[in-house]
């Protein structure tokens, strides 16, 4: 390996280093998170209620660069070689400290699977080996290992060329969702993380995207859509040790997601329902899986039974959400990976609305109603109904202001352009 002299200067990376080193003096082991952004700042939150003081390894300045709570090292450089190097650096630097490394998107998921035995022989990783990973990353082999454990999902042809993808709808019905079988580059690609295609017109302008794309020679997921409003999603964010046990859970429903049909979640409540959460532990420990999960099914109200819609092998994006029903899933991984013991802890607070409210507040009121989504959109009084409960907001918190009041301003700036 080369030398990072970004690590080794008093340029401002090595400051920050310092920083942390200054901040986690008394840590058993200090948590990496891989990414920024809501999902990432979460985990800074829910550390951050038991002291911990994690740093934030991202692509670019966003607003958890300013909380108070962490240190944000921003990278310029997207390749694992040199993400690799930067962490090898780091853990020198700051030994006998041990390092946690948490991925929060895909991609850095299938970075800690590409590098895992020797990540692992590094750093504490709440992640199994690859080959386990990937059966439940890749939406191509999930829904394989779904059949096999006898737990429902929709409707789904795999392809694996363009011209299979071309016939589609030889196989479904419109409208149809389209999800890549690995989620990296698809975004940049189609434009959303998923896809209703809604027609042959369609259908050929998305393949023909496809086919002039780098993505070209992947595997496409096509699946029937469940009939049903985001209230019929139900998501459990769970995790769990070695063993496959589940150590604490939180169940959660959607409110609304972005796009209105089949996207990301931007407001939601703690909820539960324990047909879903029975199905889940099934899954984690017929897989042999550990680590952070966050499994979403449907509920289908043609059958009243719920359906497989994904798995991320990762904390979701509303993570946070079960910190404040009671179940702080950052601090009993910290305590399962330094062997301290942990009960299992499950959500006792149910009346929780997590939520972006500038940005749910926006798409309810006026966002869905000007992109066409008609019957999505409602009034200020409807959108104040929808979402009573004990809120939590998924950026602004009145004990960390800063990192609030710059994503307010990140937004502005993008708007204007």
């Amino acid at each position: 390996m080369t030398n990072v002299p970004i690590l080794y200067t008093m340029s401002p990376t090595k400051k920050k280093i310092y920083k942390i080193e200054k901040k986690t003096r008394g840590q058993l082991a200090i948590p990496v998170i891989l990414g920024g952004g809501i999902n990432g700042y979460g985990l800074v939150r829910s550390f951050s209620r038991e002291k911990i003081v994690p740093l934030v390894i991202s692509e670019k300045k966003d607003f958890v660069y300013y909380s108070k709570h962490t240190v944000e090292l921003v990278l310029n450089d997207e390749h694992q070689s040199y993400l690799l190097e930067v962490l090898h650096n780091i853990q020198k630097m700051l030994s006998p400290q041990k390092i946690i490394i948490i991925p929060t998107t895909d991609r850095y998921v299938e970075f800690i699977g590409d590098n895992y035995n020797v990540l692992n022989d590094l750093f504490l990783v709440p992640q199994p080996n690859w080959n386990i990973s990937q059966t439940l990353l890749k939406k191509s082999l999930l829904y394989e290992v779904a059949e096999r454990i006898k737990v429902k999902f929709p409707k789904t042809v795999v392809v694996h060329s363009i011209e299979e993808a071309a016939t589609i709808d030889e196989k479904l019905d419109y409208p149809i969702l389209l999800k890549p079988s690995l989620q990296a580059g698809f975004k940049n690609v189609i434009g959303w993380n998923v896809l209703i295609i809604d027609g042959k017109e369609m259908k050929e302008r998305i393949v023909n995207q496809l086919a002039n794309s780098d993505l070209k020679n992947n595997s496409f997921v096509f699946q029937e859509i469940i009939p049903g409003s985001p209230s019929s999603l139900y998501t459990f964010t769970s995790y769990s040790n070695r063993e496959s046990e589940v150590l604490a859970y939180s169940v959660g429903r959607k409110i609304r997601q972005n796009p209105p049909d089949a996207g990301t979640i931007v407001s939601g409540k703690v909820d539960n329902n324990e047909e879903m959460v029975e199905m889940c532990k099934r899954m984690i420990k017929e897989t042999d899986y550990y680590g952070f999960s966050n499994i979403e099914f449907k509920k289908d109200d043609r059958d009243g039974e719920f359906k497989l819609m994904e798995i991320n092998i990762r904390p979701g994006i509303w993570n946070y959400s079960a910190t404040a029903s009671g179940v702080n899933l950052a601090k009993v991984m910290y305590d399962d990976l330094l062997n301290h013991k942990s009960s299992v802890v499950v959500n006792k607070k149910k009346e929780i609305v997590w939520a972006n409210f500038i940005f749910d507040f926006y798409l309810a009121v006026f966002g869905f109603k000007a992109r066409g989504y008609k019957k999505y959109g409602m009034g200020l009084w409807k959108w104040i109904k929808s979402v009573q409960g004990k809120k939590v907001d998924a950026i602004f918190n009145i004990n960390d202001p800063l990192a609030g009041i710059m994503y307010l301003i990140g937004l502005i700036r993008r708007n204007k352009h």
